[in-house]
């Protein structure tokens, strides 16, 4: 038996030395508390559990109009989960399989032509009956607090100001239900605004446009009164149209030679003298319509700052958004 070094104190009777921790059992202690983080995720998330053979449900989520915010997969991410407590009293959770095949035999993926992050949860709100859901960026899904700012801010109720004759089309004849205000000119008075905001919230399967009267002639049947579907609403017995409205036509030839010829005489030094106080009145009329003006639109900014009406898309988008339109799920496909 070997001998105890010098000093050594002896060991207590019933005690053992203790054994080294081996890397299986650490790994597997870490493994058993994420499963169990993810378990307590999973239970306590609001997210409901939507079914892809289950055709009603995935048309309300799909095509009502009202938002959605739907993760893919068979769990919620932690982020998913941090953002449910400050998301829209609106706006409800749910959790989808993507890639399992829909009553149509496409994926939601293939169905709506969706690009997935390449990193991180893949996240889709579905909201306002738009053609597509959008789809969360990588920066938006990393943390609760970026995910509930991105779905409140994308799932807003929308008022489409158009002006162009590819964007009523867009947003009015390709859809099923579209509301229109026409205006006078390119924005509508805050109040305006602010009416068609709550009832773009009150309805989200119908599209609120502002029509600028300025820019489009509308036919006059839009503007009888009349119908009773739905409740507050006029159901046209034609497919509104809407035509570009011109600029006026150049004046005769004769008139613009007549004015050619009075500008070129010369004037004496009292008409000069006329002509340049008639001038510094008109500008300084215009710097005091501009001044107010200005003053007016400083206070309009100041009206919409919150306001949640969005205004007009560029073509390209609504070119596109009209051909995604076209192809929009009739209730057919999923039976």
């Amino acid at each position: 038996m070997p001998s105890k070094p010098p000093g050594s104190k002896p060991r207590p009777q019933g005690t053992k030395r203790a054994k080294s921790q081996s890397p299986a059992l650490a790994l597997g202690g870490a493994a058993a508390a994420v499963a169990a983080v993810a378990y307590y995720v999973l239970t306590m998330s609001k997210a409901v559990s939507l079914s892809p053979s289950d055709s009603a449900a995935l048309k309300q989520v799909f095509f009502s109009g009202e938002p959605w915010l739907v993760e893919c997969g068979h769990s919620v991410s932690p982020a998913f989960y941090d953002a449910e407590g400050s998301l829209p009293k609106d706006l409800r959770v749910g959790l989808l399989d993507c890639a399992a095949a829909l009553p149509s035999g496409k994926t939601t993926i293939q169905r709506f032509k969706l690009s997935p992050p390449k990193r991180g949860p893949t996240v889709l709100l579905f909201a306002n009956a738009d053609a597509k859901p959008a789809v969360a960026p990588v920066d938006a899904a990393r943390t609760g607090v970026d995910l509930a700012k991105w779905a409140a801010r994308v799932s807003q109720p929308r008022v489409v100001s158009v002006a162009t004759v590819q964007l009523f089309e867009a947003h009015c004849t390709k859809r099923k239900w579209c509301a229109l205000a026409l205006g006078a000119g390119a924005r509508l008075p805050s109040e305006e605004r602010a009416a068609l905001t709550k009832l773009a919230a009150a309805a989200r399967a119908v599209r609120f446009i502002a029509v600028d009267g300025s820019k489009l002639l509308l036919p006059d049947e839009l503007m009888r009164v009349g119908g009773e579907l739905p409740e507050g609403f006029e159901l046209l017995s034609e497919t509104p149209t809407a035509e570009q409205r011109l600029p006026p036509p150049p004046p005769p030839r004769q008139e613009r030679e007549e004015k050619s010829e009075e500008a070129t005489r010369t004037l004496s030094d009292a008409e000069l003298k006329a002509l340049r106080a008639e001038r510094e009145a008109e500008r300084q009329r215009l710097e005091e319509e501009r001044l107010e003006q200005r003053r007016a639109q400083m206070q309009e900014e100041e009206a919409m700052a919150g306001n949640l009406v969005e205004e007009v898309e560029e073509e390209g988008e609504a070119e596109e958004e009209a051909d995604e339109a076209e192809e929009e799920v009739e209730v057919e496909e999923f039976e």
